[in-house]
């Protein structure tokens, strides 16, 4: 924690400009290492949420008004004033403007929520949500029949709607969790092999060896001594010969799927990655994600394992062993997860707010009716009440302030 912090920016043009930001209360700011900033996704220089801030610029420059009411330019100098995030929480991005009022560089801070468990509980809660909503999905339409393909076109606010239920899926800890299981104990299964010998390291004869005795070329003189050259039966024999072995491989179709499946996280990461323009948030998340199943596939099991020919989606490996059969399960969701709109979702996540108070009156909506699905053993939930055909295909109807009769 600190009574002040300092940023450095560099604008459009290349200049440099400073800011100076200073708490009324020196518990509320502090600054994060690039690393845990980088890992969670957030700025350095962190505000908490219900606390005042003065800010100073440098001179000819100014913060441009945002749609929250969060900056508060001073009368006196429009290169300072004060910094009100009231409720809200998450990422805030703040323009830059010169003395024309032309914007020409920008600034991010992070809010935090006074709770100290928020992180954990806004990506538990957004899981749940995401994990009911596919399940109603995959009761609405066949994940087999919906191919996904992203509409460049579609505005950024739509893209992230999309993003966020598929970043989601792919952050949930149940994913990674499985993905250590196949990594330290994949499936494998006995393959033959075929290795040349030397005709002395021999052990073991078979038919196969006696046949290559008979016939096989490259073949160096017996001593006239050893026993086969008695009655000249057989003056020579092959330098080498093939045997037959067996050899433990992890190339197994169910392991071929698995590195299959994180490519097809990857490329859909990477799709949203460059569907986006550079620095918003989309871009910068899908980027991450993008490089956590990079790094994942460069695991050495995964270089042993070649392209799968079918997708053994009927494998009791797949189905039910542990590690195996999560995967299998995101990688079905995961096409309807990216698939889904949520217009609510606004709400709780547009413009780079963590709204975990709004996120949590989402997902109670949920809990309660799994609790008049368990007192009254009825189906409070079908998918026709929440899942509506849109111009995007598939839109979530869930939205604060909205009446959604269930039947």
């Amino acid at each position: 924690m600190s009574a002040s912090e300092k940023i450095s920016i560099t604008l459009e043009n290349g200049e440099e400009v400073e800011i100076c930001i200073v708490a009324d209360n020196p518990k509320s700011l502090q600054r994060i290492d690039n690393t845990e900033a980088s890992s969670n996704l957030e700025a350095p220089v962190q505000l908490l949420e219900g606390y005042q801030y003065e800010y100073q610029l440098t001179n000819g420059y100014s913060i441009a008004k945002d749609d929250q009411g969060i900056v508060l330019e001073s009368k006196l100098n429009p290169s300072t004033g004060r910094l009100s995030p009231n409720i809200y929480v998450g990422t805030l991005h703040l323009d830059i403007e010169n003395i024309e009022k032309q914007k020409c560089g920008s600034v991010e801070l992070e809010v935090q929520s006074i709770k100290t468990d928020y992180r954990s509980e806004y990506r538990f809660m957004l899981e749940e949500i995401t994990e009911k909503c596919t399940d109603l999905l995959m009761q609405y339409t066949s994940p087999a029949n919906q191919p996904f393909d992203i509409d460049h076109e579609s505005d950024s606010e739509t893209l992230y709607q999309r993003f966020a239920f598929l970043k989601s899926v792919l952050e949930s800890e149940e994913l990674w969790t499985a993905v250590h299981r196949i990594t330290t104990n994949p499936v494998s299964s006995w393959v033959q092999t075929e290795e040349s010998r030397d005709i002395r390291s021999v052990r073991k004869m078979n038919r196969n060896v006696v046949r290559q005795l008979a016939g096989s070329p490259n073949r160096v003189p017996l001593p006239k001594s050893h026993p086969l050259c008695k009655n000249k039966k057989m003056e020579s024999v092959p330098a080498k010969v093939i045997t037959l072995g067996k050899t433990d491989t992890v190339d197994t179709p169910e392991n071929r799927f698995i590195k299959f499946a994180l490519e097809t996280f990857k490329n859909l990461c990477a799709d949203f990655k460059t569907s986006s323009k550079e620095n918003t948030r989309l871009h910068r998340e899908s980027a991450f994600l993008e490089e956590e199943l990079e790094e994942a596939l460069h695991h050495s099991i995964f270089q042993k394992i070649s392209r799968p020919v079918t997708l053994p989606l009927n494998s009791p490996v797949l189905q039910r062993k542990e590690g195996y059969r999560e995967i299998l399960r995101v990688w079905l969701m995961i096409n309807l997860a990216a698939r889904l709109t949520w217009a609510g979702g606004q709400d709780v996540y547009s413009g780079g707010k963590r709204d975990v108070a709004t996120l949590y009156e989402y997902w109670l909506f949920f809990k309660l009716t799994e609790l008049l699905e368990d007192l009254f053993g009825i189906n409070a939930l079908a998918p026709k009440d929440l899942i509506e055909e849109t111009n995007d295909k598939l839109g979530l109807k869930l939205r604060q302030g909205r009446h959604l009769p269930l039947d």
